[in-house]
């Protein structure tokens, strides 16, 4: 029995240090839908949200067709959802921002901080960690098959951990998805693992839809998604290069109004943004892939 049908906590995470992003929490809404499809029960999902208004939160399950969490948690809080553990199997499912610095929350989460917190709780036997936050590398190289290196008394020497990431040192891109009536800019590694979630294919030939594959499949579609992505904003990214270097230029002049100023600055963040997509390579990586090819959904 795998992961989908054998005593396995669910969680959503979504770090931050301001508010929220909607397009985050669709990000979240929707890895939930893929999740009940499967027939996984409400109970065994747990949801975390960092400075996102009950409101807010609603609005989106709202739209995406489905009742909100009985209970949003913020991360400070994931120390007392793991404590007393009686579960067998974690899947975690961040999304969000990430800097060199971790985790984008008031006080950055790092990556051995992240990955104490599962290694040391009690009666998990496998922990799976799928990071969509840009710089998601930084979790990358990590002694996860060794627990850590942590003394026998520290961990729970049965728990092996799989981690990964959406991308390396750098960003990870988010493009707009439509899912019924429904449109929102996703984090589109994570979109293609949910989306292998609803309908898996055994990539490698072992006869088996494990955690290996999921990744696999995430990473083949995400290049080509950039790759797609990149040839229809060819021409529109010269464009906007120019534009750019029109509102840097109108920049310098120290005669222009406040307000006027700041609709250049808004918007040459905005074609900045838009530019990065030109720049962006995404390289997935995946850590403990023995412990992956061995754990099946």
């Amino acid at each position: 029995m795998g992961l989908i049908g054998n005593n396995t906590r669910w969680f959503f995470i979504l770090p931050s240090s301001q508010e929220a992003e909607e397009r985050h929490i669709y990000d979240i809404a929707f890895g939930i839908k893929c999740l009940l499809s499967k027939g996984i029960d409400y109970s065994s999902i747990s949801v975390l949200i960092d400075y996102a208004s009950t409101s807010k939160i609603e609005a989106v399950f709202s739209k995406m067709q489905l009742q909100t969490p009985a209970k949003i948690y913020t991360t400070d809080q994931i120390d007392e959802l793991l404590t007393g553990n009686t579960y067998k199997n974690a899947v975690v499912f961040i999304t969000g921002h990430g800097s060199p610095e971790g985790l984008d929350t008031t006080n950055p989460i790092k990556p051995y901080s992240l990955y104490y917190r599962f290694q040391t709780t009690p009666n998990f036997k496998r922990v799976i960690i799928y990071l969509g936050q840009c710089y998601a590398g930084i979790f990358n190289q990590m002694p996860l098959s060794s627990h850590l290196g942590l003394k026998s008394e520290e961990m729970n020497k049965n728990c092996s951990i799989v981690a990964i990431g959406s991308t390396g040192l750098f960003s990870s891109i988010s493009s707009p998805i439509t899912v019924g009536n429904v449109r929102w800019s996703a984090n589109i590694f994570l979109a293609y693992v949910f989306n292998w979630l609803m309908k898996p294919t055994d990539i490698d030939g072992d006869g088996c839809y494990s955690v290996m594959d999921s990744f696999k499949a995430a990473t083949i579609y995400t290049n080509e998604a950039l790759i797609d992505l990149k040839k229809k904003d060819n021409f529109e990214s010269l464009l906007q290069q120019s534009q750019l270097a029109t509102c840097i230029d109108k920049l310098k002049d120290a005669t222009i109004p406040e307000d006027e100023k700041n609709n250049l600055l808004l918007e040459i963040q905005a074609l900045e943004k838009m530019l990065q997509i030109r720049y962006i390579n995404q390289e997935p990586w995946i850590l403990n892939a023995h412990i992956a090819m061995s754990t099946s959904f």
